[in-house]
């Protein structure tokens, strides 16, 4: 059943918000929410079309062949292909859990989709079916379909006062773990004991916000009665927890035992062997018994919810980011909490602060005849606003435009920062980002920030390094250059070998702002003095030891700019001022008005490529055809707005594609056939 789970969340692909009706649904706790909206997709693809197409033949054929022949269109899914579709994630400190929410348009023909062989559940026209591994749970009726996957934390379990409600012991097969006759004489009748009986549910079990105590009691095993009532929480900060795989079976019970003392018997290693198994076992159960449990309670809460009841429609951020426009829409809370619940808390710890700051994001995907876009907003805190505001300041350079050749262009990147802001904000930054788990140290972290802004002369370093950069890649060319490598005589004795190799490489031409040019003249001059640089009429070119690089690479101080490139004539011409540059006002118009603009023309790659880099003629076409058949690429970012960083990616359309869902989909049938 795990495939066609998996095929199912593959749906809203296809079906995919006109409809709002769904959204109530989703808890109000939901960390990310992607809202697919099929009107916007059959606007552009058709049913028919799909079917016709070549991933649509192979979809159906497979869904056909697995169902006697029931399905012959993506509308005989059952699915209402124009409603809208939800993917959600909740996380609570012992559970994740996946959703998604499909509309229906014929719950019969919906069910095709699974086994004969499979239990469903059935009361009215609600029907459910839990998969084997008890890690997911389908619910649908007449007018839509509710699929929950779980996942359990098992650092929730790690935690001994949790452990003990739940009747977990210990880990028996930690190193530290000792294991006497007397404890397990002890404990064999306590094993005995199904210490976490089934709990079966109804499919109109209440809302598991109310009644979830109740069912984990049921599923955790007998009590004291002055013990402490079982009760399941829902806090949204789950403790550390290790990414370990908990919902295969139990392992063969293979154990490497070391030799028992002395007063140990062979049949006494033997009863702690199997007492180690048992125990294992039984953890094992219980876990899966709670996760059974809450699966179902989890996801018949969320289809019985009602209008009016909480849910993610309470949250303004949520509504802000949905654009009926949109063939898709991104909705993520809290970015930080969200990487702490996917990722290890040893991940969290050491890399997750670098998201200190940042709030909530949603996206938009747009899909027309023209292009393809999605465009993203960041929120961030009011110190991180405030901090980014001053470095999105600085604009690029204007005289930059001068030496760009559109018409050669293959591609280009730019920035544009305040050095002088940054390195004011940096010791702060730092600060921000890993006080958090250096809290120990907060003392000496402030000291090394001081310490660290003192040293910094920021006006003297901004002069020299301004804070903008245009990078361009005007060609690809086959160079044919010797290098120096070593081998081994047959004494091991090391000699120098020089050897001569082919490369196709990129050209690229890079200019940075330097009001202070002095600091990098001197490194110029070491570097002559030291013989791994040369200078011709001011033209610097270094030894190719150093920069690593099959290609020679020269640089030129010249009006305030630092060219560095790898062509000796661009930067002649520029030292000369005979460049001749011919930049378009679509590419200025990106390069000026945005802090971060990223570049890509496949047209012009096609044909620079030489068959030896693919060892086939039949790849070499291929890569070509690909070429000449891709729109541009460009994204950007736009700087501040209030407290939000927006961004932008475009992909375009190319003449002869009706549209960009078409065209996305001509892409990957061309992929196919060429596989």
């Amino acid at each position: 059943m795990k495939p066609l789970f998996l095929s199912l969340g593959l749906l809203p692909a296809l079906s995919a918000t006109a409809q709002q009706d769904m959204a109530y649904k989703i808890p109000q706790e939901a960390g990310a929410v992607v809202t697919l909206r099929g009107n916007k997709l059959l606007e552009l693809l058709s049913a028919s079309e799909f079917n016709n197409s070549e991933i649509g033949k192979k979809m159906i054929k497979e869904l056909s062949r697995k169902r006697d022949g029931k399905i012959a269109g993506i509308e005989d899914l059952g699915i209402n292909l124009a409603g809208n579709s939800y993917y959600y994630y909740v996380q609570t400190d012992s559970v994740s859990y996946h959703g998604v929410l499909l509309p229906i348009r014929d719950a019969d023909k919906f069910a095709h989709l699974f086994d004969n062989d499979q239990e469903i559940t059935r009361q009215g026209d609600t029907r459910q079916i839990l998969s084997g591994s008890d890690k997911a749970c389908m619910t649908w009726n007449n007018e839509m379909a509710s699929m929950v996957i779980s996942e359990l934390k098992s650092g929730y379990f790690d935690d001994s006062t949790v452990a003990a409600r739940y009747g977990i012991k210990e880990n028996v097969y930690n190193d530290s773990y000792a294991v006497t006759a007397d404890t397990i004489v002890a404990d064999v009748a306590a094993v005995a004991v199904d210490s976490a009986a089934a709990v079966d549910y109804a499919v109109a079990a209440p809302a598991y916000e109310q009644d979830a105590a109740a069912d984990v009691a049921a599923a955790a095993p007998a009590r004291a009665e002055d013990e402490e009532p079982v009760e399941k929480t829902s806090t949204m900060e789950p403790p550390a927890y290790e990414d370990i795989p908990i919902d295969a079976p139990p392992p063969p019970m293979v154990q490497v035992v070391e030799a028992p003392p002395v007063a140990y018997t062979q049949e006494q290693v033997s009863e702690e062997e199997a007492y180690r198994s048992r125990v294992y076992n039984d953890n094992w159960e219980i876990r899966q018994k709670l996760r059974k449990t809450w699966t179902g309670t989890f996801a018949n809460a969320v289809f019985n919810r009602q209008p009016g009841a909480p849910s993610i429609l309470g949250k303004k951020e949520f509504i802000a980011a949905q654009d009926k426009e949109a063939s898709a829409t991104l909705y993520l809370a809290d970015i930080g909490n969200l990487y702490r619940g996917i990722f290890s808390y040893f991940s969290y710890r050491y890399f997750g602060r670098t998201f200190a700051g940042f709030k909530g994001m949603n996206a938009q995907l747009y899909l027309g005849k023209e292009q393809m876009r999605m465009t993203s907003e960041m929120m961030v805190d009011e110190k991180k606003a405030s901090a980014y505001k001053k470095l999105y300041s600085h604009k690029l350079n204007s005289k930059f435009a001068k030496y760009v050749n559109s018409d050669k262009l293959i591609g280009f990147l730019s920035y544009s920062f305040d050095t002088e802001e940054y390195l004011k904000e940096l010791p702060a930054m730092l600060n921000y980002a890993y006080g958090g788990y250096m809290h120990k140290y907060t003392e000496e972290l402030d000291i090394a920030s001081e310490l660290l802004s003192i040293m910094l002369d920021e006006k003297a370093i901004a002069k020299v390094i301004k804070g903008d950069a245009l990078f361009l890649v005007t060609d690809i060319v086959q160079k044919e250059y010797t290098y120096k490598t070593y081998e081994y005589n047959d004494d091991w004795e090391k000699k120098d070998v020089m050897r001569t190799r082919k490369e196709t490489l990129p050209e690229f031409l890079l200019m940075v702002s330097s009001d202070d040019s002095y600091i990098i003249k001197r490194l110029l001059n070491y570097g002559m003095h030291k013989g791994v640089v040369k200078e011709k009429a001011g033209i610097y070119t270094l030894d190719r030891d150093v920069s690593k690089s099959p290609l020679d690479i020269h640089l030129l101080i010249k009006d305030g700019i630092v060219f560095c490139g790898t062509s000796y004539k661009d930067i002649e011409n520029i030292s000369l001022d005979r460049f001749q540059g011919n930049i378009s006002k679509e590419h200025k118009k990106l390069m000026t008005k945005n802090n971060m603009t990223a570049f890509f023309d496949p047209n012009k790659l096609a044909g620079k490529i030489p068959r030896e880099e693919f060892n086939s003629t039949r790849k070499l076409n291929m890569f070509n055809h690909w070429m000449t058949s891709t729109g541009k690429f460009y994204g950007r970012t736009t700087g501040m707005k209030g407290d939000r960083i927006s961004g932008e990616l475009i992909a375009e359309v190319p003449q002869g594609k009706e549209n960009a869902l078409k065209y996305f989909f001509s892409l990957i049938e061309s992929a196919s056939k060429n596989d």
